[in-house]
């Protein structure tokens, strides 16, 4: 009947250049809407958020701009840390991780992952104390950082 029943606002500061660009509702009422929002002078975050009008639940995903790779936490870390990445576009991700000597010592991810932001649990409880590196790989990014075993 025309009548406001609830209203979702974001970001919570407010920002003029933050717009929904689409908005529909599934067969279970759940309401979605997309938008676009700057994020300094030259980004954009991508987001989608889901609202159940029963509940009230929010649900968002904000899609990154960026190749991210992100540095393990914690570290030095025993036995096991956390690894957290973003990718803006599908595609096949590899996350491996090497001892110092470049030996392949673990295959974290290996397969086809859809945009957003992740993250890996590496368990190196089997494995000596030392120095590591994890590399991720998607078409068109490659980066690879340090982590410190101490048991």
């Amino acid at each position: 009947n025309g009548v406001l029943l609830w209203n979702v606002i974001y970001p919570a500061s407010g920002s003029r250049f933050n717009y929904s660009t689409n908005i529909a509702v599934d067969n279970s009422r759940n309401v979605f809407v997309t938008g676009r929002g700057q994020n300094g002078p030259t980004g954009y975050d991508f987001l989608t958020i889901r609202i159940d009008q029963v509940t009230g639940i929010i649900q968002n995903s904000i899609i990154p701009t960026q190749f991210s790779l992100s540095q393990n936490y914690p570290n030095p870390f025993n036995p096991s840390t956390n690894i957290n990445y973003e990718l803006p576009v599908t595609g096949i991700v590899s996350i491996k991780v090497y001892d110092i000597l470049g030996n392949e010592v673990k295959i974290l991810v290996n397969e086809k992952q859809n945009a957003g932001s992740y993250s890996v649990t590496f368990d190196a409880s089997s494995r000596p104390s030392g120095i590591y590196f994890y590399k991720l790989v998607t078409e068109g990014f490659s980066e690879t950082k340090k982590m410190v075993v101490v048991k």
